[in-house]
């Protein structure tokens, strides 16, 4: 059984704090996946203090329909190597409406191909902002692989304050 957190459409004004979010017999594609509707957005979430690791492909994916959701002192890892692409903080779609992502610590993202990214930025509202503040990102390479520890492949027009 995977262990893997999904909040789906309508999901509002919850705290997920310290939990372990972890494979079961098989690592989850993504630890936390966050995505609403677009009637029935997911707003005002807070995500702190857990550890996501041994995951396939995601540590925490937002899928869009979110709102005002905070990622904030969790730690996201790999305890073992993967054969997949890794993405530790993945904010995927024009239609969430701002997300701040602090004091999150990313590290021993492990696979044996493809890339690795620490926060990889694909897209947001353009009318809203996504905060990425203080996080720790230690990656190394463990195969001839793509690391980075910020990439940014949004459209132009986005915003981010990246401090």
């Amino acid at each position: 059984v995977n262990k893997k957190m999904i909040l789906y459409a309508n999901n509002s004004n919850n705290i997920f704090n310290n939990n372990d979010i972890t494979k079961g017999a098989s690592s989850p594609g993504n630890c936390i996946y966050n995505f609403g509707t677009s009637t029935a957005k997911n707003t005002d979430n807070i995500f702190s203090g857990n550890r996501i690791s041994d995951f396939s492909s995601k540590g925490i994916f937002d899928g869009g329909s979110s709102a005002s959701c905070i990622y904030s002192g969790n730690e996201i890892y790999q305890n073992a190597n993967q054969s997949n692409n890794l993405i530790g903080f993945n904010p995927n779609s024009a239609t969430i409406d701002g997300f701040t992502f602090t004091r999150n610590y990313i590290h021993d993202l492990k696979t044996t191909t493809g890339f690795i990214y620490g926060i990889h930025l694909t897209d947001i509202s353009s009318a809203d902002t996504g905060r990425i503040i203080n996080n720790v990102i230690s990656l190394s390479e463990t195969a001839p692989t793509t690391v980075y520890g910020i990439y940014d492949a949004s459209v132009i027009n986005k915003k981010y304050q990246i401090y």
